[in-house]
């Protein structure tokens, strides 16, 4: 019981009120990298790429190493079950040579280092992608079932896609890939910008389907058959001006097609083998300059909202140094303005994909993962570059709250500051979470003093 006293002692010296409000460092990865070449590409080690060379495109999933499996997490405290790790999918572009390919890896989802080797494939010269989507749902050939695997869309409608499993190491793998080329007017439609699916589950059909945007403004709807493969079921004039954007919105009682034109979010939602094939739902506008260049929602984005009274998260870029945070209903309809909290970060985004935070520099010189950002409160300060040469990682000192390289009384009482008085959040906000739990209240405070004067455990040793 000597540990109240000191707490107490420590609350009064602050002039608050002394009531309840309600890691571990992995070794740094070295450069390790591997590549796949295919018939319909070529590979190549992208160490030391040039100056001229541009990452155009992401997307981030969780998977269980040593298999084949993935999905979209939250973004929580919460630690992961052992062995599920993000894995990032970079596009990545040379305008000057017009090589390009997607760059897949695993990281640790404590510190955002490395695992294993990075995995690269390379595409034709001819071929010049723009977006890249790890699928869950959609599959070609469909008698197969779903493997989930990423496709990437180039510009001119080509797909492309292979499977992906995953060593004990972490090591990304690829299989047989596969390429589909819909019959797209570009003439009428314009050209590819972005790309994402919609489960089966939303549709009578129980078909999965992918969705295209282009540069006029439509929206290309393809299925998966048995006879047919992939085939064109609908093109949706949603626009005058291009799509930017597509991110499926979990809703209430269904999952609205997100589309990013301009400085406006639309709710559409598709209804096949109808006389009416969509609607907007509702129409969301970002006040601020300049205009929005990618979203994405926070959880789970293929199943909807467990009931009408919830809310979604939304993190927003638009090249500024400032990501914002937003919230929408469940049952989101008409028109509104958001209003978006800010997140200051040092260098302009362009691109921000939940499960942390994966974020692609407005210059497309670089993607950085923050394994600890959190959709209330916005990043942890931590920020893993992990398209560089040398993969970095997130350390810090598990207790040393106020970053000052030591662990003693001050970093108890910047806890205490920080969780009563509005203080400044421990940086990164895991390096708060003394007794190791997944949260950052005053137990660790508590945890902390006993440490010091009572000769308790030391921060962290229940995850160690």
């Amino acid at each position: 019981m000597k540990k109240l006293p000191a707490i107490f002692l420590y609350l009064v010296i602050l002039g608050l009120s002394p009531w309840c409000w309600s890691d571990c460092a992995i070794g740094a990865a070295i450069d390790r990298e591997i590549s796949f070449s295919t018939a319909a590409g070529s590979a190549r080690d992208i160490r030391g790429m040039a100056s001229d060379t541009h990452f155009v495109a992401m997307d981030l999933t969780d998977v269980q190493l040593g298999t084949m499996q993935g999905g979209k997490a939250g973004s929580t405290l919460l630690r992961a079950p052992l062995g599920v790790e993000p894995s990032p999918f970079i596009l990545w572009r040379n305008d000057v040579t017009h090589q390009s390919g997607v760059r897949i890896m695993t990281l640790d989802r404590q510190s955002g280092a490395q695992m294993g080797s990075r995995l690269n494939v390379g595409f034709l010269k001819s071929w010049y992608p723009v977006d890249v989507l790890w699928g869950q749902h959609f599959a070609a050939p469909v008698e197969r079932g779903v493997e989930p695997s990423p496709w990437i869309v180039f510009r001119d409608y080509r797909l492309y896609t292979f499977p992906v499993s995953y060593g004990l190491d972490g090591t990304p793998l690829a299989g047989s890939p596969e390429t589909f080329s819909p019959a797209v007017d570009s003439t009428v439609y314009g050209h590819a910008t972005c790309a994402t699916e919609l489960p089966g589950s939303e549709f009578g059909d129980g078909k999965a389907r992918l969705f295209i945007g282009t540069d006029q403004g439509y929206i290309v709807v393809l299925a998966s058959t048995m006879s047919g493969g992939i085939v064109i079921t609908d093109i949706l004039p949603i626009s005058s001006v291009p799509i930017d954007n597509l991110q499926p919105l979990p809703q209430c009682g269904y999952i609205a097609l997100g589309t990013l034109t301009g400085n406006v979010i639309k709710g559409v939602r598709y209804y096949p083998n109808s006389p009416n094939l969509f609607a907007v739902i509702f129409a969301l506008t970002d006040p601020r300059t300049p205009v929005l260049e990618d979203l994405d929602s926070f959880g789970s984005d293929d199943t909807e909202l467990p009931d009408c009274l919830s809310t979604l998260r939304l993190v927003l870029a638009n090249g500024s140094t400032d990501l914002a945070l937003a919230t929408i209903a469940a049952g989101q309809t008409g028109t509104a303005t958001m209003s978006p909290t800010l997140d200051p970060h040092e260098v302009g985004i362009k691109s921000a994909v939940t499960g942390s935070l994966l974020m692609l520099a407005t210059n497309e010189s670089a993607v950085t993962f923050d394994p600890y950002y959190s959709q209330q409160t916005g990043s942890s300060g931590c920020d893993v570059n992990v398209t560089d040469a040398i993969p970095d990682q997130c350390t810090y000192v598990c207790g040393d709250a106020n970053a000052d390289a030591a662990v003693d009384i001050s970093d108890a009482v910047s806890l205490i500051t920080y969780i009563f008085s509005g203080g400044p959040a421990p940086t990164p906000l895991q390096a708060g979470d003394a007794n190791c739990d997944s949260t950052v209240d005053i137990s660790d405070a508590v945890y902390l003093i006993s440490y010091i004067f009572s000769g308790g455990p030391a921060p962290c040793a229940g995850c160690k």
